[in-house]
């Protein structure tokens, strides 16, 4: 069993992670499964470890420019074009489909 320090360390990144959940319900389900008695401490570890692998991820579901560089989740269709192939790609090809990821090249 965790003592209080732990269990306080683990409280104090579970409101960060919850404070990234954009999802009002999602967000409130999160913080009540802390509750004394919900689940075991084993699997709130895990769920906070879950949440923050999640949270780390960018996503571009509706495309963007990439602000840092890092790890991205890409989805299934999305087409990443490095900066300097931009405009020679054929944007009309992928009409009615999402506009491709462009991230910058090294």
């Amino acid at each position: 069993m965790a003592n209080e320090q732990q269990r306080a360390t683990l409280s104090k990144r579970r409101g960060k992670l919850a404070a990234g959940i954009t999802d009002p319900q999602a967000r409130r389900e999160f913080i009540a499964r802390q509750g004394v008695g919900k689940v075991s401490e084993e699997q709130l570890e895990q769920e906070t470890m879950r949440e923050t692998a999640k949270q780390a991820l960018t996503s571009y579901k509706h495309g963007g420019k990439v602000a840092k560089t890092g790890p991205a989740m890409l989805h299934k269709g999305e087409v990443v074009v490095p900066e300097s192939e931009v405009h020679a790609y054929d944007f009309r090809r992928q009409r009615g489909r999402r506009a491709p990821l462009m991230m910058k090249g090294k």
